[in-house]
């Protein structure tokens, strides 16, 4: 069989559930995440930030982490015809802890409005 003959469909979709497909002979993550970073409009900074995962036929979640996982996910639609359906996300794990640094700063202050309203509230049980 010649080179030529096969095909490879790449459908990839967003959080938005908007996609794009397009064809290539290459099967390299580093080729998918450049045409995301395009078609996304992502920024620079976040294309080693980018996560691929693929649905299983048991509708499981799996994260491709290389070209090997890549290639377990291909599934031939006709013959010489192969497609791979892949969801991409960013991830975003600086964003993720100033919002946590935000949550701990929240609930410490909490913590102290709640510890002042008791320590009031005792006062005034003592005083009674």
């Amino acid at each position: 069989m010649n080179k030529l003959d096969l095909t490879l469909k790449f459908e990839v979709y967003n959080e938005k559930n908007e996609y794009f497909e397009f064809y290539s002979e290459k099967k390299e993550i580093e080729e998918i995440k450049k045409k995301c970073q395009e078609k996304y409009k992502y920024p620079n900074k976040d294309i080693n930030n980018i996560n691929f995962w693929c649905i299983d036929d048991d509708n499981d979640k799996n994260l491709i982490n290389n070209d090997i996982d890549l290639m377990e996910y291909i599934k031939e639609i006709t013959p010489s015809k192969f497609l791979i359906k892949l969801y991409v996300d960013i991830n975003n794990k600086l964003k993720e802890d100033k919002d946590n640094e935000f949550n701990e700063k929240e609930d410490k202050d909490k913590d102290k409005q709640n510890k002042y309203y008791y320590e009031i509230n005792l006062e005034k049980k003592i005083k009674k």
